[in-house]
């Protein structure tokens, strides 16, 4: 070991020197330094190594290059870089890279070598650790969502992300959370080709906005779902995911014309995604994600195709029987022109789902809560706050 810890050390000499003379740290400095590797290198290269050790080991040469950089700016140093301007990034990459050899099986250690990796703009080291770190753990639905964000975020490779997702699905089926984030990437990247069709003229009308641009940025990933085996078999998994897309969506035509620029690849992802992960859980992650794009076009149909799958599945729970009848006014504002005929379709099926049922007046107590949030709105019209309070009126004394 004493051999393997030598060369390694000798291997920083070269850093070292550089940074002793363009005056960034003194002699005694570098003592220091190479004493605290060295002691890491005899700790990481024992026995009873742990994945901490390398995390602290990693920790310690990040607040290195950290000091580095400052006393740089400090000291107003210019010229051609050199080898210590560098040195201390690949370093870290590098002792990232040792410890997962040796600890390959622990998640935390590969994800914060992604983090790193990422933050250090090293590229071509992201693509060798998804490759490599996704060939160990197919299972694991974080990576393969890592990965793909990476491809979509970075690259701008939708095909690649998109390729990522499924190949991810085809191992971890039973995993609500990726299917939430592939339709999630198929909704970001929808609101990419329809904001770029306004920027355009294609889309005079589109409901697309540059506000679109802003919420892909700001954006969060969404918490994670719980997890539910499959009823389905692998083979008709498989058959669903082959269904999907695997080519960019094009921009040509109309939402009128072309079924993709109106959600149809979405739809079918959420499809498939209610095949491989049956229940409830899904389908709700599937509406707080649409609920959190209000500037497609395709949200309010969005809503229909999810709350009519749950309603459908399961018309006996009072939960998807609420999702069903306020489906129609969740994604349209008080204030547009077509709400008061969605509000119609709303009020027409809760009147039908409601009649002879025992839990009528549960329902009931909740539609009409929800309908005072509409009262809420500002700038409501008379007229349809005066219909509303009537509706209310009428739902109190049907179920009193």
């Amino acid at each position: 070991m004493a051999e393997k810890v030598r060369y390694y050390l000798e291997q920083t000499v070269p850093e070292l020197q550089d940074l002793q003379k363009k005056g960034i740290f003194n002699k005694q400095e570098i003592a220091a330094i190479m004493k605290r590797r060295t002691d890491f290198e005899h700790r990481i290269g024992s026995r009873g190594v742990k994945p901490a050790d390398f995390l602290r080991y990693v920790e310690y040469e990040m607040n290195l290059d950290s000091l580095r950089r400052k006393r740089i700016q400090r000291m107003n140093l210019k010229g051609r870089s050199s080898v210590s301007d560098w040195a201390g990034k690949r370093r870290i990459l590098f002792v990232f890279d040792r410890g997962t050899k040796r600890f390959p099986s622990e998640i935390s250690l590969w994800t914060e070598y992604v983090e790193y990796a990422k933050q250090a703009d090293a590229v071509n080291v992201l693509t060798k650790i998804f490759t490599t770190v996704l060939r160990l753990h197919p299972t694991n639905a974080s990576l393969w969502i890592m990965a793909a964000q990476h491809e979509f975020e970075v690259n701008a490779n939708v095909r690649a992300a998109r390729s990522i997702m499924q190949r991810g699905l085809r191992f971890a089926s039973h995993s609500a959370r990726l299917w939430v984030e592939y339709a999630k990437l198929e909704l970001n990247y929808l609101a990419k080709v329809l904001a770029r069709r306004q920027i355009l003229g294609i889309d005079d009308a589109d409901k697309t906005t540059d506000e679109a641009a802003e919420r892909l940025r700001d954006d969060d990933e969404l918490a994670s779902d719980s997890i539910k085996l499959p009823t389905s078999t692998a083979e008709e998994v498989r058959d669903d995911l082959r269904a999907l897309p695997d080519v960019d969506i094009s921009v040509l035509g109309s939402l009128d014309t072309n079924p993709a620029l109106n959600g149809a690849v979405v739809e079918a992802v959420m499809d498939a995604a209610a095949k491989a992960v049956p229940g409830r859980e899904l389908a709700v992650k599937l509406l707080e994600l649409v609920d959190s794009f209000p500037f497609l076009a395709c949200q309010q149909r969005l809503v229909d195709h999810v709350a009519d799958a749950l309603y459908a599945a399961d018309p006996a729970l009072q939960a998807n029987v609420l999702v069903y009848v306020k489906a129609p006014t969740r994604a349209v504002l008080p204030s547009v022109a077509a709400f008061p005929a969605a509000l119609q379709t709303s009020l027409r099926r809760f009147w039908a789902a409601v009649d002879g049922r025992d839990d009528a007046k549960a329902i009931a107590d909740d539609y009409a809560a929800g309908l005072g949030q509409f009262l809420a709105f500002p700038s409501l019209d008379p007229a349809l706050e005066k219909a509303i309070k009537a509706t209310q009126v009428k739902i109190a004394r049907r179920f009193p």
